[in-house]
């Protein structure tokens, strides 16, 4: 699907190269992840949740910012040491 918009991206997070983008595609808002799918111009319709570069979809663009800030809080969490 062509993507409309990209609404907000964190670009070299967690690593260079890599991003978190939230973006709308169609009527539907989505988060993604990796050093593909934030880049791409056309992304896949479906949620791809595992893998280096992936996507969830959301109905709102307020569900979409929240699992973006919740993998960003959650990168920081490992990266402070606070988990392991």
């Amino acid at each position: 699907m062509k993507v409309k918009e990209i609404i907000k991206m964190k670009e070299n997070f967690p690593i260079d190269g890599e991003a978190y983008a939230i973006g709308k595609a169609g009527e539907k808002y989505f988060f993604a992840w990796g050093s593909e799918y934030p880049y791409a111009d056309e992304v896949p319709i479906y949620d791809i949740l595992n893998g280096d570069s992936g996507i969830s979809w959301h109905n709102t663009k307020k569900e979409a910012l929240v699992a973006m800030s919740e993998a960003v809080e959650a990168v920081e969490v490992i990266k402070d040491g606070e988990i392991g």
